[in-house]
C-alpha cells in the first residue's frame, strides 16, 4: 500500500523537485497512521540516495514491466536498514542522555531543578528560557541557574545569538 500511495503522489503531484521526497516522507506517515512505526522516524531517502543506481533501476522496471514485486523488495530492505539505522541512533542518544544524567551531582539542593530543566531538554533539544519556565512552573532565576549548572557540566550548551 504504501507504494501505491508513492506512485500516486508522483503522478499527481507533477513537481520536477522534491516530489520524490515528499512521496517518501508521505509514505513513513502512512505507516505511523496506521500504527506501524510508534514514531516517524524513518528517513527512507538516505537509503535511496545511499543505493541510487538500484532505485532507478527498480522505478523503471515496475514503469516498464509492471515487475512490483522486485521494487516492494527494494523498499522493505529500505525500511528495514532505515529502522535498524533509526534504532541504533536512538539507543547512542539514549546512551548519551544516560552519560549526562550521571554527570549531574548526586546532592545539592540545585539537583532537582537541573534535573527538571535537564528532563525537559531530553522531550526537545531546542529550549528558549522562557519555554522551560513555562514547561516547569519554575522562576526565571532557577532555571537560569539550572542552564547555567548544565553548560558547565558541558551537557548543554547555548546555541543562540544571544549569550
Amino acid at each position: 500500500m504504501p507504494y501505491f500511495i508513492y506512485r500516486r503522489f508522483l503522478l499527481v503531484i507533477k513537481l520536477i523537485h522534491y516530489n520524490g521526497r515528499s512521496g517518501r516522507l508521505l509514505i513513513t506517515l502512512f505507516l505511523h497512521d496506521q500504527k506501524l512505526l510508534k514514531s516517524p522516524l524513518l528517513y527512507i531517502s538516505l537509503f535511496f540516495k545511499k543505493h541510487r543506481q538500484l532505485y532507478y533501476e527498480n522505478l523503471d522496471i515496475v514503469r516498464h514491466t509492471g515487475d512490483w514485486e522486485k521494487w516492494l523488495n527494494f523498499f522493505f530492505d529500505a525500511v528495514t536498514e532505515t529502522a535498524n539505522d533509526a534504532r541504533n541512533t536512538l539507543v547512542k542518544i539514549k546512551f548519551a542522555f544516560d552519560a549526562s544524567e550521571a554527570e549531574i551531582p548526586k546532592t545539592g539542593k540545585a539537583r532537582l531543578s537541573i534535573i527538571k530543566v535537564f528532563n525537559e531538554f531530553k522531550n526537545e533539544l531546542l529550549l528558549t528560557i522562557s519555554e522551560i519556565t513555562k514547561r516547569t512552573g519554575m522562576v526565571k532565576s532557577t532555571a537560569g541557574t539550572a542552564i547555567n549548572n548544565l553548560m558547565s557540566l558541558r551537557i548543554i550548551n547555548n546555541s543562540s545569538d544571544k549569550k
